[in-house]
């Protein structure tokens, strides 16, 4: 495969390899049936994204895929007449996914002064490591629900390191999937993470330039797990 960079086209799915919204299924390496009639995004034709805006889109599995001629453009997805699925991004999993989510809290932590959410990030990565049991992560993962419920206003910073042990600990607990996928957990994590940074910028105007700034950082941070460098 070769290297996946920010442009690349991809398509996300379901465990079973449904689309997460809509009908039926892909089969990786066969065209889909053409679409008849005129292509409407979000209504009629087959999606596709590419990885700068996996946040927006992400599911349980990552394909690259490649579109047929007829393509239009919309914000931030494709919609093509027909497609197919190239090759499964292998390296979009829930182990990269959680140790991405507390890459992404760990870049904040220093605005929040509660240990339990150093202390949860670093049970992340220990978990994973093999250094610590998964009873072990769970205490940290609810330490961290602590750390967050008790914070002021929610705070983003605890948010970010709570859904990063959670995440984790969903593995190791064989948990509900649905509740505690590691996709939505790292996207839920870059999203509490980038909002905590941008509040922390001492001008107001500077937050929407903090959050491109922080969003860029975590694209090509996740572009590095995806091509198996970290």
């Amino acid at each position: 495969m070769s290297k996946l960079t920010l442009d690349t086209p991809v398509k996300f799915l379901r465990d079973n390899l449904a689309a997460p919204i809509g009908t039926g299924s892909w089969i990786v390496g066969d065209w889909m049936p053409s679409i008849e009639g005129k292509l409407i995004p979000c209504q009629k034709g087959y999606h596709y994204t590419t990885i700068e805006h996996w946040y927006l889109h992400h599911s349980d599995r990552m394909f690259l895929i490649t579109p047929g001629d007829e393509v239009i453009a919309d914000d931030t997805k494709w919609v093509c007449r027909t497609a197919k699925l190239t090759a499964e991004v292998t390296n979009w999993n829930q182990k990269n996914l959680s140790l991405f989510a507390a890459d992404c809290a760990e870049r904040v932590a220093h605005l929040n002064s509660d240990p339990r959410v150093m202390a949860a990030i670093v049970a992340v990565r220990d978990y994973w490591a093999g250094k610590i049991s998964k009873e072990e992560l769970e205490a940290a993962a609810y330490a961290a629900n602590a750390a967050y419920a008790h914070a002021a206003a929610a705070d983003a910073v605890a948010h970010a390191a709570r859904v990063a042990a959670n995440a984790a600990y969903a593995h190791a607990a064989a948990a509900d999937a649905v509740a505690h996928a590691a996709h939505a957990a790292a996207a839920r994590a870059a999203y509490a993470a980038a909002d905590a940074v941008a509040h922390a910028a001492a001008a107001r105007a500077a937050y929407a330039t903090t959050v491109a700034a922080e969003r860029e950082w975590q694209n090509n941070r996740l572009l590095q797990y995806l091509n198996g460098e970290v």
